[in-house]
């Protein structure tokens, strides 16, 4: 009737306009109530399966998720369109994904329940074991396309109890929850438990990851088969929370984010070393809770290191004793500092510890730059003005222009001219020697020794009662350090003359042998195979030393490149458990060097340990496993 009454057909096309304009609508609206009808069956399918067949589950949520990411695609490009069905569709799969998760963790929770984990830590039944698998076999999808560590489903249903237990210790007011006390509280406790739970988990949980991720993708993955790196990642979450929050009430406080941020930096590498937690990041490791503090709170943390260090210094400049010669701040045969100088050196390094954890370069930088470079400008310049006073007291032009008395030139004569430049000297000798110690920082040393400090299990308790290094293994990440020294030292023995080469590698190794001092042997614990294979790996080391040049540098000191102080150290920690009769086992040699002083450099004497000082000797052995064991029991 439209066209009929139209004189043209531009009329007839006009008057169509909109009743075709309402037909479109209601076909759209047509299709919208057909696509949220498909929606509301998909995720009743999907819950009709569970929770005995999560599997099936995962069909239409995963058709649903289709849906949804199609649906923003192409709202992208129609600039927009129907934002309220997609935000529908949108919420529809995340909630239906929700409910998912909560039907099966309900299950598995009543279970637990059911055998009252944790107070009773009994095998777990087929039916624990079946219901820990469907919740990772609906996680699966989530798993292979999370870009960040996830926690796994099932792990978190069990941490569920000790999330609660930390969230009533230090979120709620107790005594275990005041700011002053920082991490003193909550960091033992979470190391703790996962130390408790860490047998456990792996004799009853390892198997089941290990079966439902056998010829996975992520079979290699720690995150996933390691039963207490899951663990560790399902408690994290709390712990984050925890830190973040005390983080930000100690940001205004300098005295208490001075404290905290090394609190939290000890934490993060115990974490690591303890229980060889990698987040995930098998190549640079696991970035720690200290990462995401220092995104946010790093300068204030500066800010408030540099106030105290400049304080410290203005006190250490302002000490009476500053310029007096420390005569036993040194060695016999070693140039003596001054007191001041001792302090400044000791400042020093307290700056390097603070932010020696930090795995962030730029980081260190700011640290060095903005503290460090600091204060050994303003000493330098002390030293340098002392010295441009003495120059110029002894010229008969620097004199008349200060205006020397007689008795001052006399005290610039003799002992006391020698006096004012041993002070000088001695403390520009200390601060040098400061800065070589910086060269044997983990930091500043190859990238290649860095596994060595964290990967190796120095706790691993062996079959043998004396474990013999000669018949070991070396540790698979000396392997790569080994094949390093190898290569460097054949190439630098055909090139380099004979006086150079040893000086190279005389400091070379120096530093290799204070930094695995300070990095392994008196950080790590060990059992006796620890300690047999920490020999194994020494061993190693100087074996390629002698190969390299054993035959065309044979005048070179094995013993001076063999890292003699650090093969002493290791002697002693290899101490048996049983010894012939006349010599020291581990029981008797850990009492006499914590007897006195005297007994303790008698034991070291008939054992041959002439470069270990009493208070190194005492530090090894109190990082030996079974010392410790028998002389508590």
């Amino acid at each position: 009737m439209v066209v009929v009454r139209s004189d043209t057909p531009e009329e007839a096309t006009t008057l169509l306009k909109g009743p075709m304009e309402k037909l479109r609508r209601v076909e759209l609206a047509k299709s919208y109530v057909e696509l949220l009808k498909d929606v509301d069956e998909m995720k009743k399918e999907a819950r009709s399966f569970l929770p005995g067949r999560p599997k099936e589950a995962l069909v239409p949520y995963i058709k649903l998720k289709e849906l949804s990411l199609s649906m923003v695609e192409l709202q992208r490009d129609a600039e927009g369109a129907a934002p309220h069905l997609v935000n529908y569709v949108q919420g529809a799969t995340s909630k239906l994904w929700d409910d998912m998760k909560r039907i099966m963790a309900d299950e598995f929770e009543a279970i637990l329940r059911a055998t009252r984990w944790p107070e009773v830590a009994q095998p777990p039944s087929r039916e624990w074991q079946d219901c820990f698998e469907k919740l990772l076999d609906l996680q699966s999808p989530e798993i292979m396309s999370a870009r960040e560590p996830l926690a796994l489903l099932p792990m978190t249903v069990l941490a569920k109890n000790f999330v609660s237990q930390f969230r009533y210790h230090f979120f709620t007011p107790k005594a275990t929850n005041q700011i002053h006390r920082l991490g003193e509280f909550f960091f033992p406790w979470f190391l703790g438990t996962v130390e408790k739970w860490q047998d456990y988990l792996r004799e009853f949980v390892g198997p089941v990851l290990a079966a439902h991720f056998r010829g996975n993708l992520l079979a290699g993955n720690p995150l996933y088969v390691d039963p207490v790196a899951a663990f560790i990642t399902a408690l994290l979450p709390v712990m984050k929370e925890k830190v973040d929050a005390v983080a930000l009430e100690v940001s205004s406080k300098p005295n208490l984010l001075s404290r905290f941020i090394p609190e939290l930096m000890a934490f993060d590498e115990k974490v690591r070393s303890q229980f060889d937690y990698d987040g995930g990041n098998p190549e640079a490791g696991w970035k720690g809770l200290t990462w995401d503090v220092l995104n946010v709170y790093f300068d204030n943390w500066l800010d408030a290191e540099k106030m105290f260090v400049v304080k410290r210094y203005e006190e250490i400049h302002s000490g009476p004793d500053r310029g007096q010669i420390d005569f036993d701040g040194a060695e016999v045969g070693k140039t003596k500092p001054t007191y001041g100088a001792t302090k400044v050196g000791d400042l020093l390094h307290s700056v390097t510890q603070q932010y020696k954890g930090l795995r962030r370069f730029s980081h260190k930088i700011r640290f060095f730059v903005e503290i460090q470079s600091y204060l050994l400008d303003q000493y330098f310049g002390v030293l340098n003005d002392s010295l441009s006073v003495y120059l110029s007291s002894i010229t008969t032009v620097g004199r008349t222009l200060h205006g020397i008395s007689k008795e001052e030139q006399a005290n610039l004569e003799g002992i006391g001219g020698l006096d004012r430049l041993c002070r000088m000297y001695g403390s520009a000798d200390r601060i040098i020697f400061v800065l070589r110690e910086w060269s044997c920082d983990e930091h500043s040393f190859p990238q290649s020794f860095k596994p060595y400090f964290i990967k190796p299990q120095w706790r691993t308790v062996g079959e043998e009662l004396v474990p013999d290094p000669s018949t070991m293994a070396i540790t698979p990440e000396l392997d790569s350090p080994l094949q390093t020294i190898k290569a460097s030292m054949s190439f630098l023995n055909m090139a380099l003359a004979y006086s150079t080469f040893r000086r190279v590698w005389r400091a070379a190794f120096s530093n290799l042998q204070t930094l695995l001092f300070n990095e392994v042997l008196v950080k790590q614990e060990f059992t006796s195979l620890g300690a047999a294979r920490l020999m194994a790996d020494i061993n190693a080391i100087h074996s390629v030393v002698e190969s390299s040049i054993g035959f065309s540098r044979g005048s070179i000191s094995i013993e001076a490149l063999g890292m003699p102080k650090l093969r002493e150290g290791i002697e002693l920690l290899n101490l048996p458990l049983q010894a012939d009769e006349g010599k020291i086992n581990l029981k008797d040699g850990y009492e006499e060097i914590f007897y006195s002083r005297e007994k303790a450099a008698e034991t070291l004497a008939k054992l041959g340990l002439n470069r270990l000082s009493t208070y190194e000797a005492k530090l090894i052995l109190q990082h030996r496993v079974e010392a410790r064991v028998s002389i508590d029991d």
